[in-house]
């Protein structure tokens, strides 16, 4: 065999060695990052030859950028997002959802003793006037048992739905939130009644205490929808919590304005009116506002 013939198949088998290790550098990209960075680089058998013969070597600097250029799929095993808790609604826990289906069903369970009660109600929350209704015996204790059964349904709805407004989601958080509304209720009806008993007779203090019980009963009613929506749906925060501050606020001014046409009769008047507006509507509601944030704060 002649030497140029020689020669020529000496490069071509130079090149196709070239060809296999620059495949294998590129299925191998971690290892050619770990190569240093210099010209003149020592690399054993045939990766060595590659880099310094002929017109055709390669640098080390145009390795690493032909290997750089070489997308490389990531490992699944490897890589991913950080897995997060799974966060429960507080319609999922079985306490409170159970409860307020209580209420509905009790409720529902004397529907004309329910319709006689909050026409009852209806009356007591707007009339002064002292009459008695024929149709008000009842031998039966029915309309008793619903009134106590209607009044103590609302106060749990109310200190649901501000428990859920003020960021509840724990059963005990809720819980704890139907207690503050119970005693907020249990406090300005004792309050109520010693003002009434100071400044008015039995007569009007009746009225008054009857119409504060139907104000209650009346808002827990309106809030037993937006209690539920939020149980499920707490992103519709933004609009039932301003709604349920409007029914809680309507039915309050209803129930004051009959305070007004009790106790209000003239001039001279003014003054215990107004220390009545701040000492029971006023000073308990804003601290409410503070006691409720207080109470919630381990779910905010």
């Amino acid at each position: 065999m002649s030497s140029d013939s020689t020669h020529i198949h000496r490069q071509a088998s130079l090149s196709a060695d070239s060809t296999e290790d620059s495949i294998a550098m590129q299925m191998h990209p971690l290892e050619a990052e770990a190569w240093p960075a210099e010209e003149n680089i020592v690399l054993p058998d045939t990766t060595a030859r590659i880099l310094h013969v002929g017109n055709d070597s390669v640098s080390a600097t145009q390795l690493d950028s032909i290997i750089a250029s070489v997308p490389i799929d990531p490992v699944g095993s490897l890589d991913g997002l950080r897995p997060e808790a799974l966060h429960t609604l507080p319609g999922q826990q079985s306490v409170i959802p159970a409860i307020l289906l209580a209420l509905f069903v009790g409720a529902g369970c004397n529907p004309a003793a329910f319709r006689r009660t909050l026409a009852h109600y209806r009356s007591e929350l707007w009339s002064v006037r002292p009459r008695r209704n024929a149709f008000d015996d009842d031998t039966a204790g029915g309309m008793a048992v619903m009134r106590m059964f209607l009044t103590a349904g609302a106060v749990i709805v109310c200190g649901v739905c501000a428990s859920l407004c003020f960021g509840a989601v724990s059963t005990f958080s809720i819980l704890a939130g139907v207690a503050l509304a119970a005693a907020f209720f249990v406090f300005e009806y004792c309050a109520y009644w010693l003002t009434g008993y100071a400044f008015t007779f039995k007569g009007p203090r009746k009225r008054w205490l009857q119409g504060f019980t139907a104000s209650v009963v009346y808002t827990g009613l309106c809030l037993f929808v937006p209690a539920l929506l939020l149980l499920f749906f707490p992103e519709w925060f933004p609009v039932l919590a301003p709604l349920s501050l409007g029914v809680f606020l309507l039915f309050r001014c209803v129930f004051i304005s009959k305070g007004v046409r009790i106790f209000f009769e003239g001039i001279p008047s003014l003054l215990y009116f107004i220390l009545y507006l701040c000492t029971l509507e006023v000073i308990p509601l804003l601290a409410l506002l503070k006691i409720y944030p207080l109470l919630m704060g381990a779910d905010l």
